[in-house]
């Protein structure tokens, strides 16, 4: 049999087994977050030059590791998704929230494919914002690059996030879903893997798998969703005046709490 032919009948046994399933389940990625704390610290700018970067990054590396860690959750169907960080995973990442507040972001997020809105619960500054607005769009551009990632073949796309955000995906036509980590989507398939260089951020699909109906947090989440919420540029106007006064490194904060 011709390998391009092998492969067709391989991916369709896949999406078929998948919409199957989906009858009486939901799917179920496992991402791991992924910063290099060496290049976020370079990349800060700190005002404070009195202390070399060289020594700053050395003083780190005495107790914390290059690379901050989180787990998180994506749960969806034919009809919504929801993205949640996986409960005290941040803990294993020591005393580095409390050097470096601005990263402390946890993004609880529940969308609708059919209009494509999105809720989330954004916390932040150990403040909750309530946001619903629309999913954000992304300009792509899918390449020719193929990838495996747990058995999978998936292709390359790159993207820009609003006009300043630069985003590398690859996603599977075989699980024929438009989802991915946080707020990224808009492809042929669902994000396994996906990379923001500039800020050296990952998202790696470690485990995909399926959950019994019902068993999603997201109805009671979107029972608990307050009526009053503001849109992301409300968010933006609250929260990003105070960026500017507290972080030298505001661009790349911004950015990380834009996705």
């Amino acid at each position: 049999m011709k390998p391009l032919l092998l492969l067709v009948i391989l991916s369709f046994t896949k999406i078929t087994s998948i919409v199957a399933q989906n009858q009486s389940s939901e799917n179920l990625i496992i991402y791991e977050r992924s910063l290099n704390m060496h290049a976020f610290i370079k990349a800060q700018n700190n005002s404070d030059q009195s202390i070399p970067i060289d020594l700053k990054i050395n003083e780190y590396r005495k107790t914390n590791p290059q690379f901050l860690k989180v787990n998180y959750k994506l749960e969806f169907d034919k009809d919504h998704s929801f993205f949640q960080e996986i409960k005290n995973s941040q803990n294993t990442n020591g005393g580095i929230y409390e050097q470096y507040t601005e990263l402390q972001i946890r993004n609880t997020i529940y969308t609708k494919h059919a209009d494509s809105m999105y809720q989330i619960e954004k916390e932040l500054f150990n403040n909750k914002f309530f946001i619903k607005d629309k999913k954000k769009q992304i300009r792509w551009k899918i390449t020719n690059e193929n990838r495996e990632i747990l058995g999978y073949t998936c292709i390359r796309a790159n993207g820009v996030l609003n006009d300043s955000i630069y985003v590398v995906a690859f996603f599977t036509p075989s699980i024929p879903y438009d989802v991915g980590p946080e707020c990224i989507g808009g492809l042929p398939g669902a994000i396994l893997n996906l990379y923001l260089p500039d800020d050296n951020v990952s998202y790696i699909s470690k485990e995909i798998n399926n959950i019994a109906i019902g068993t999603s947090g997201n109805q009671a989440f979107i029972k608990n969703f307050p009526k009053h919420t503001i849109n992301f540029q409300q968010f933006q106007e609250q929260v990003y005046p105070l960026i500017d006064k507290l972080y030298a490194g505001k661009k790349r904060i911004k950015r990380l709490i834009e996705l």
